[in-house]
């Protein structure tokens, strides 16, 4: 059984016993393209009762909330265009 597999299964029992979990059926809030909306949804994972699983499933993501963390593609915070050197004085 791989991470994710586990997380699903930790959410899925938790959701029986009548546990929150913040980020169930609110995926695009835990997945959005806009570091402030992720930051915020981050913030709901205090006290998740699937923290656990979520930090083993989320060890190698690049983008999404993953157990309280947000995991962000650095390329994103770097302009794609090549600074112009300098002409010489």
């Amino acid at each position: 059984m791989t991470a994710h597999d586990e997380l699903a299964a930790a959410i899925g029992a938790a959701l029986s016993a009548g546990l929150i979990v913040p980020c169930a059926g609110q995926a695009d809030r835990f997945t959005a393209d806009d570091l402030h909306v992720l930051e915020a949804a981050a913030a709901e994972c205090d006290g998740c009762p699937v923290l656990d699983q979520c930090d083993r499933a989320g060890q190698r993501q690049v983008w999404g909330v993953w157990a309280g963390r947000v995991a962000w593609p650095s390329y994103v915070h770097r302009p794609t265009g090549r600074r112009r050197a300098e002409p010489a004085a």
